[in-house]
């Protein structure tokens, strides 16, 4: 389908412009990719406004797609759109995070933080049926953080099967603000104690000379 387009697996299709879907239940859409002969890739192609040429897929059974102007996801859009992105150029996902599409604000107790994280438990481990030799992970699991931080006096905030990055990085950013207090005001307490000290040798050093 479209111009210069080639089908040749089982079960393939290819659309676009100078597109290949090679290799066994595979399709390319777009302009100048190709599934490169491996079975079940899907790869999908913007209008290569760098002039690259055509992308192969690398192995068996890969999602690949090139777009230049970035990927945007949108999981609710009944109100301001919410989801994620990958910005142009970008190298990692992005949540949707505009103040002006927020509500219901409600500041969190940066102490009270720092004790619900205390008594998490922090383990490495792997995911069931996974090569455990190969595919370790560290961190908290989803019943303990939606067990200490999945709801606030609007409503729930999680679930018991999944973290929220988003959600992980505002606690940890609290945490931190806290711990930022504590250190100021330790810094506070500890100038004040050097300032007694010498104070106090000033004084001792006088009382030593009188009783010389």
């Amino acid at each position: 389908m479209g111009e210069i387009t080639t089908a040749s697996g089982f079960a393939t299709t290819a659309m676009g412009n100078n597109t290949t879907a090679s290799g066994d239940y595979t399709f390319a859409a777009g302009t100048k990719v190709s599934t490169n002969n491996h079975a079940g890739a899907f790869f999908f192609g913007d209008s290569d406004p760098h002039t690259k040429g055509v992308r192969n897929i690398g192995i068996n059974d890969q999602f690949a797609a090139r777009f230049n102007g970035g990927y945007y996801f949108i999981s609710d859009d009944a109100g301001a759109d919410i989801g994620v992105q990958v910005l142009p150029g970008g190298n990692a996902w992005v949540a949707i995070c505009d103040k002006n599409r927020k509500e219901n604000f409600e500041p969190l107790n940066g102490d009270d933080v720092l004790q619900k994280i205390a008594r998490i438990n922090f383990t490495s481990w792997n995911y069931k049926m996974q090569d455990a030799k190969k595919y370790r992970h560290y961190g908290i699991m989803a019943q303990d953080f939606y067990n200490a931080f999945g709801h606030d006096k609007y409503g729930t905030i999680g679930n018991d099967t999944t973290v929220n990055p988003i959600d992980m990085i505002g606690i940890d950013m609290t945490a931190i603000q806290a711990l930022e207090k504590r250190t100021s005001t330790l810094d506070s307490e500890n100038k004040d104690l050097r300032n007694e000290i010498a104070e106090l040798k000033t004084r001792l050093m006088k009382l030593e000379k009188l009783n010389r």
